[in-house]
C-alpha cells in the first residue's frame, strides 16, 4: 500500500477568481489533501424534486443547488458525494467549490444487472468512464471518483465486475492520476474474498474503499472487519436512518435523530484523525426523494417507481425491513433525508438530525457535542412574506421570521440562477424576538426587478452557530 498520487499543478479560472487544484493522495489509510490528512465529513446528494424520478437532472436547476450547498457547508461539511455523471457540470462543480464543498463523484451509468463477464463488455464502459474523467478532471471540486454504488450485489457476474471496476480505475489513473479512485460496495461481504478477486491485490488500481452500511444504532464489528480485510483507506460510503415510523405511521424525526448521532459518535472514535482506520463518511442521505419508495408495504418491485400515487406522493408504505433498526424495522425508502423537502414548495425544511450533525461537525462543538433540540435552534419557525405575489410598484413584500437572542442577521435576494439581486438591511425588530423586512422589487442599482420568483435569504449567526433560511417570493408587474 502506500501508492503516491501526483498531481500536476492545475489552474482555474471561476468567476474572475484563478484558483489551484489541490493535490489529492493517498497514504496507507489516509487521504491527504495537499499533504494534510483529510477526514471525509459528507452527505450524499441526490437532490430530486417532488413530482420528478431519478432521471431528473437537478444540474440543470441551479437553484436548487444553489439553496442546498450553503446549507450543507454551514452543517460543518466538507464533502458532498454524488450518484449520476448526468449531474455534473461545470456550474454545479463550481458552486460546489465557491461554498467550500468538494465532491466524490459518482459515475454509475446503469451498471446494474450487466455482465461484464467478457472484455469487449467492458472495455465499452472503460472507454466512456475515461472520458467523463478527462472531461472534468482538471476541476479543484473533485475529490475522488466514485466508479459504481452496490454493483457488486446487482450484477449478473461478480468476476466480471471486480475486472471491470480494476480496469476503470487503471483507465482513470492513467488519463489523471491525480485524484483516487473508489467503489461503494452494498455491506462488505466482497472485500478481501479472495475467490470472487475483491481483496487488495487483485484490486490494485483501486485506492479507497467505500462501504454502504445499515446496521442500525451503530456498526457493530464493522471496523474490526475492515482492519482485517484490507490495507486501503476506507470511509463509510453510506449509513443512516429514515424520518418515519411505519408501525406508528407517523413521522419520528427523533429516533432518526438519536440513530444518526450514535452512528457518528461511533465513526468519530473510529477515524484515522483519532488513531482509527476509518477515512471518514457521507450521511445518506441530504434530502427526502419521495420517487423512491413503494405503496404498497414491502412490495420491493415497486421501489423506484413512485409507488402507486406516483413521485408527487409522500409514500408511508415500510419498503424493505431491517431488524437491526430495533424501534422500527420497516425501512421507508423516501424518508430519509436530513432535510424535508415541502411539496410545491422551493424550501428544504432542516429535521433535528441536521442541527445533531452540526454539533458534531461543527468546529465551535464537541466532538460527541450536545444533542440539538428545538431550543438551541436560531430561528423559530418558517420565514413569511406577504402579500406572496406582490405588484413590485404598488407595495412591498413584508418579509417576517423570529429567531432566538440576538444574533447577527443578513437579509438577500437572489435570482432563481443563484444571483445576487440586492441585500436588505433596514431590519425592523418588534421584540421578542420577531423581525420584519420590506423588499420594495428592486435590485442594488434601484430598477424594479422583472416579473418571477426570486428567493429571500436569511442568515442568522451567533458565535458558534450559523443557520439559514428560504422563501420564495414571486413578482408580478
Amino acid at each position: 500500500m502506500g501508492r503516491l498520487i501526483i498531481k500536476a499543478t492545475i489552474l482555474l479560472v471561476i468567476g474572475a477568481a484563478t484558483v489551484t487544484a489541490a493535490t489529492v493522495t493517498v497514504s496507507s489509510r489516509k487521504i491527504l489533501l495537499d499533504g494534510a490528512e483529510f477526514t471525509v465529513r459528507g452527505v450524499n446528494y441526490s437532490p430530486v424534486p417532488v413530482n420528478y424520478d431519478w432521471q431528473y437532472v437537478w444540474a440543470d436547476a441551479p437553484s436548487i443547488y444553489n439553496a442546498d450547498l450553503p446549507l450543507i457547508k454551514a452543517m460543518g461539511a466538507n464533502t458532498i458525494r454524488t450518484y449520476h455523471e448526468r449531474n455534473i457540470s461545470k456550474a454545479f462543480l463550481d458552486a460546489a467549490y465557491v461554498n467550500g464543498l468538494y465532491v466524490i463523484v459518482g459515475w454509475t451509468e446503469e451498471l446494474w444487472d450487466k455482465d461484464f463477464s467478457s472484455s469487449a463488455a467492458r472495455s465499452v464502459y472503460v472507454g466512456r468512464f475515461g472520458d467523463f474523467v478527462n472531461l472534468w478532471k482538471d476541476h479543484p471540486a473533485v475529490l475522488m471518483w466514485c466508479f459504481g454504488n452496490e454493483v457488486e450485489e446487482h450484477t449478473v457476474s461478480k468476476q466480471g465486475w471486480y475486472l471491470l471496476l480494476e480496469e476503470a480505475a487503471q483507465k482513470a489513473h492513467s488519463l489523471d492520476p491525480g485524484h483516487p479512485v473508489t467503489t461503494s460496495n452494498q455491506e462488505n461481504t466482497e472485500i478481501g474474498e479472495n475467490a470472487l478477486s475483491a481483496d487488495d491485490a487483485s484490486l490494485a488500481a483501486l485506492d479507497v474503499w467505500g462501504v454502504n452500511i445499515y446496521r442500525g444504532e451503530g456498526f457493530t464489528n464493522l471496523f474490526t472487519e475492515m482492519s482485517t480485510k484490507t490495507a486501503k483507506p476506507f470511509f463509510v460510503s453510506e449509513f443512516g436512518c429514515d424520518a418515519y415510523d411505519s408501525s406508528a405511521q407517523s413521522e419520528d424525526a427523533a429516533n432518526q435523530d438519536s440513530y444518526l448521532r450514535n452512528q457518528l459518535s461511533e465513526i468519530s472514535s473510529n477515524l484515522t484523525s483519532a488513531g482509527g482506520i476509518c477515512g471518514g463518511c457521507a450521511v445518506f442521505e441530504w434530502c427526502d426523494e419521495w420517487w423512491k419508495g413503494a405503496s404498497v408495504p414491502l412490495d420491493k418491485s415497486m421501489l423506484g417507481t413512485g409507488g402507486v400515487y406516483g413521485p408527487g406522493y409522500h409514500d408511508t408504505a415500510a419498503d424493505w425491513t431491517n431488524t437491526s433498526y430495533s424501534w422500527d424495522s420497516g425501512m421507508n425508502e423516501e424518508w430519509w433525508g436530513m432535510v424535508a423537502v415541502k411539496a410545491g414548495s422551493y424550501e428544504r425544511v432542516p429535521r433535528l438530525a441536521y442541527y445533531s450533525v452540526r454539533d458534531i461537525w461543527n468546529p465551535g462543538y464537541s466532538a460527541l457535542g450536545s444533542n440539538a433540540s428545538a431550543a438551541s435552534r436560531i430561528f423559530e419557525g418558517e420565514i413569511k412574506s406577504y402579500p406572496n405575489p406582490f405588484a413590485v410598484t404598488k407595495e412591498p413584500a413584508r418579509i417576517e421570521f423570529t429567531v432566538n437572542g440576538t444574533p447577527g442577521i443578513s437579509v438577500m435576494i437572489f435570482d432563481l440562477r443563484g444571483d445576487k439581486i440586492i441585500q436588505l438591511d433596514d431590519i425592523i425588530e418588534l421584540g421578542s424576538g420577531k423581525m420584519a423586512v420590506n423588499w420594495f422589487g428592486k435590485d442594488e442599482d434601484g430598477n424594479f426587478v422583472t416579473s418571477g420568483l426570486y428567493i429571500c435569504r436569511i442568515r442568522a449567526q451567533t458565535g458558534s452557530r450559523d443557520e439559514v433560511k428560504y422563501r420564495k417570493i414571486a413578482v408580478f408587474r
